[in-house]
């Protein structure tokens, strides 16, 4: 009996330090919060890095085709970032871009600006004649204006002519006479923009963007000749 008994005796078992730690402080949300942050954050960081190449060329095909439409010939792009002096810079991320021919001789400058429009901003281009000092053409980069009407700033045919050919003569940096939307006259002076019905606030939005260039445009214009001269080769943006 007495040997059943000591049998019988229940037997204890002792956790260990570490058992009775991970059952008295279970993870905390926080800490699990933070780790699903930082897989988050690292799954992010694979997918930017697998795709900014290819984001980069997309924007850079985007703005050779809108420099296309605001004028031809250029075979060469080459970038240009304004500080004290011109410096190159890729042409996506440059304050002007200038195009060349096949021979290396300048043609143009194209200029892009951004600006709020009615939905939300507008990223637009301009081509530039530093020389006749007016603009050559305009086309939109990217727009979430009101399809049918805000839109119709990259397509309506008065809007793009008066934008072909637009007087912006400089003097002390600013422009000679600032740019206007057209009133109802029958002639449509130099400095003035055809408008937009159902569009106005879109359309005073590339106004105002035009007026707010001048900087830019005096800055391409006192390097007009170290762009004129500069030797580029043949071959795709720089």
């Amino acid at each position: 009996a007495a040997h059943r008994s000591l049998d019988s005796t229940p037997r204890v078992r002792h956790r260990s330090s570490c058992e009775a730690m991970v059952v008295n402080h279970p993870p905390s949300v926080l800490t699990i919060l933070t780790g699903v942050a930082l897989l988050c954050g690292f799954a992010i960081a694979l997918v930017y890095e697998a795709t900014a190449e290819r984001i980069a060329s997309n924007r850079v095909e985007l703005l050779e085709e809108a420099v296309a439409r605001v004028w031809s010939g250029a075979i060469r792009l080459q970038g240009y970032e304004l500080a004290d002096e011109l410096a190159p810079a890729s042409v996506d991320q440059a304050s002007f871009v200038v195009g060349y021919d096949s021979a290396g001789r300048f043609i143009g400058v194209a200029v892009p600006a951004a600006i709020m429009g009615y939905q939300d901003t507008i990223s637009m281009l301009f081509g530039y004649d530093p020389e006749q000092q007016r603009l050559t053409g305009f086309a939109v980069l990217q727009s979430r204006e009101t399809p049918g009407l805000g839109s119709k700033i990259g397509t309506d045919p008065a809007f793009l002519a008066s934008l072909s050919s637009l007087d912006v003569t400089l003097e002390d940096a600013k422009l000679e006479t600032r740019v206007v939307l057209a009133g109802r006259s029958a002639e449509r002076r130099p400095h003035e923009v055809d408008g937009i019905t159902g569009a106005t606030v879109s359309s005073n939005a590339v106004v105002q963007a035009i007026n707010a260039m001048a900087p830019r445009l005096t800055m391409v214009r006192n390097g007009l000749e170290v762009l004129q001269e500069s030797s580029v080769e043949v071959g795709g943006a720089g």
